[in-house]
């Protein structure tokens, strides 16, 4: 059964509102973010979005450099590989 999508944001959206607050230092923004996105991806990115979430009651830093690793492959998809593209 697909995943119910229907009060998630889109992946690019969501993709800045964790960016968003990583940058702010929110972690129960941060883990809502990875675990609505969850939604979107592969098994492989569910993984690391789930540690995000995790680590981001214990551990900001961690989980905000764990957060920029999986989601790269996620930003080259929708913004493409210029990182200027993303604002």
């Amino acid at each position: 059964m697909p995943a119910d999508r229907t009060h998630h944001a889109s992946p690019p959206t969501l993709l800045s509102g964790g960016d968003w607050a990583c940058a702010h230092c929110n972690p129960k923004g941060l883990a809502v973010v990875a675990q609505q996105l969850r939604t979107w991806v592969g098994e492989e990115e569910r993984r690391a979005l789930l540690e995000v979430e995790r680590l981001a009651d214990v551990d900001m830093l961690q989980a905000s450099a764990l957060w920029s690793r999986a989601t790269h492959r996620l930003r080259e998809r929708y913004f493409g590989s210029d990182p200027s593209a993303q604002s």
